[in-house]
């Protein structure tokens, strides 16, 4: 009888689940990954049969510990320094849409009718996807001149500067002087932005984070750290899991 192999399937009532068949493992683990994705570990060997039978067994807990879902509804609203975001509920059934306005600051999601209320996984899908387009896109133009004119009041010489990926870690300075900034900088305003690429300058100085480099990052932000520091902890991305 055939075995299941990592794969992704569609189950009736979880879900999309993502399963990982691995010769190293000896029971079988399930977590979620987001509310709509769950993760399913399983020992190599085992046939379709014998897996639906175990997802049977843990649905009862699968469904309990499942995330509530947090979804893009009309209403929802993200602004950054170029251009705002917005959905927005459709009249028709035409499906999801994006449609920017005549002066390309404002991008609006059309969400069918049928979505508004609950919200579904393939929107965040469609949205996620538009919004990590924007940042791939426009980070360049929209960072870098404002990075290297800070470089220039601050007197600093980085090597270069150019953007990267990354949500967690917004900038990355190396010991050849060399400076990552993420694209996703796109969706913090312009002060967070300033505090951030200040940050891997003071780096270029001190390759740590010692008081030293502290006193440093204070002097380049103009007295501001502690504050801009806690809005940069508050802020969030739009993406939505």
């Amino acid at each position: 009888m055939k075995t299941v192999g990592s794969q992704h399937f569609h189950h009736p009532v979880l879900g999309e689940i993502a399963i990982k068949a691995l010769r190293t493992a000896t029971r079988i683990t399930a977590h979620w990954k987001t509310s709509q994705l769950l993760s399913l570990t399983i020992p190599k060997g085992l046939t379709a049969t014998q897996v639906m039978n175990i997802i049977e067994k843990m649905l009862p807990d699968l469904l309990r510990t499942k995330p509530q879902g947090d979804f893009f509804t009309p209403g929802w609203r993200y602004s950054t320094p170029e251009r705002d975001f917005v959905v927005v509920a459709g009249t028709d059934k035409s499906g999801i849409r994006r449609i920017m306005d005549p002066d390309n600051k404002e991008v609006r999601f059309i969400i069918p009718p049928e979505e508004c209320d609950t919200g579904s996984g393939f929107i965040n899908d469609f949205i996620n996807r538009n919004l990590d387009d924007y940042a791939r896109i426009f980070a360049e133009a929209y960072l870098l001149p404002d990075a290297f004119a800070l470089a220039n009041r601050l007197k600093v010489n980085p090597t270069s500067i150019s953007i990267s990926y990354g949500q967690k870690v917004l900038g990355r300075c190396n010991s050849r002087g060399e400076i990552l900034l993420s694209r996703n900088l796109v969706f913090y305003p312009l002060e967070l932005r300033n505090y951030v690429v200040a940050h891997e300058f003071a780096h270029l100085t001190h390759m740590n984070h010692s008081q030293a480099f502290y006193d440093l990052l204070n002097r380049y932000v103009d007295g501001q750290l502690d504050s801009l520091l806690a809005a940069l902890k508050k802020h969030k991305l739009p993406f939505k899991k």
